[in-house]
């Protein structure tokens, strides 16, 4: 007679809805007492089990049916899932700005006066980053300079003067000559008045008078202006 399932359960005394792990140990457990070459394979035979020949070929066909149909041959299957009822969504508009958050923006302010604003250290970072951007244009390229390369600005000459050197500066009173030398040639001449950018240098019968060194073209000299003593004393 051969072996059904519900037999089969009844002997290794497992449930029906056991997990597929637990049936396989069992089973395997079963499987190694019967086999032949154990002593205790007899008195298996004898009590009136099912015999290996059957047992074998049962569990295989349990482990077909699980990977088929998820469960354990008896075993009680999953309940349906319900279908979930689909509704479409309702379409919902973002809600505009408010007539007091517009306003705010078109007055360039913040409509909520908690939360803190952004928008000053902003402009002020920006309006500081446009004057450095000037101030490099200036010094780079000023309005008076001509549009072709302009020679370099010689450095300073230094003269000689015992064991130490002394770097020559503009006075009052130097030829255009020496000015040239120091300085270099001017950007620009108008008149008397050589123009170096925003810097600028006044002669009068040959001689350096007055001049005007600016932080963006410095002269080679040590005072923005002439001191007054010197222009007084000429």
């Amino acid at each position: 007679m051969t072996a059904d399932f519900a037999q089969l359960y009844s002997e290794l005394g497992i449930r029906t809805d056991c997990t597929l792990e637990e049936f396989k140990q069992v089973c395997r457990r079963r499987i190694r007492q019967q086999h032949p070459d154990r002593v205790d394979a007899i008195a298996a035979d004898n009590a009136g089990g099912i015999p290996l020949a059957e047992l074998l070929p049962l569990y295989a066909k349990a482990l077909r049916f699980h990977r088929k149909h998820g469960r354990l041959p008896g075993a009680a299957p999953p309940p349906a899932a319900m279908p979930m009822a689909t509704h479409p969504a309702p379409s919902v508009e973002p809600p505009g700005p408010s007539p007091t958050a517009a306003a705010a923006d078109e007055a360039g302010m913040d409509a909520d006066p908690s939360r803190p604003s952004l928008r000053g250290p902003l402009l002020a970072m920006l309006a500081i980053a446009g004057f450095l951007a000037v101030l490099s244009w200036w010094k780079d390229d000023p309005p008076s300079r001509s549009r072709t390369a302009a020679p370099p600005v010689p450095a300073a000459r230094a003269v000689a003067s015992g064991d130490q050197a002394v770097v020559e500066k503009l006075e009052i009173g130097m030829d255009a000559e020496s000015v040239r030398r120091i300085q270099g040639d001017p950007l620009q001449l108008s008149g008397s008045q050589w123009v170096y950018g925003p810097s600028w240098l006044y002669f009068e019968d040959d001689q350096l008078v007055d001049w005007y060194s600016s932080p963006l073209y410095p002269l080679k000299t040590e005072t923005s202006s002439p001191p007054l003593e010197e222009t007084e004393r000429e």
